[in-house]
């Protein structure tokens, strides 16, 4: 037979999964960027290589925050006004 946890009581809050998560995503970028500068001290055109493919992520998660942070969050906010005045009538 396998032992078994006791039951933790709560789960974590989301401030505190948020803070991991980000954690981790400083961690991450920390160690591309090292990576990043080893690679440009080797490879002396890597740095425009590097700048390009930067930029490229950039706009695209530029866009991704346009389209669906602004633009669907405002359609949704108009889709539920929509159905509070339905049950309004």
């Amino acid at each position: 037979m396998t032992p078994r946890l006791p039951p933790s009581g709560r789960r974590p809050d989301a401030s505190r999964r948020n803070a991991a998560t980000c954690l981790a995503m400083v961690g991450l970028m920390g160690i591309s960027g090292g990576l990043m500068f080893v690679a440009s001290l080797v490879l002396p055109q890597f740095i425009s290589l590097a700048f390009i493919v930067l930029l490229s992520i950039g706009m695209f998660f530029a866009v991704h925050y346009v389209t669906w942070g602004r633009w669907l969050m405002r359609a949704r906010r108009e889709e539920q006004e929509i159905e509070d005045d339905a049950w309004v009538d």
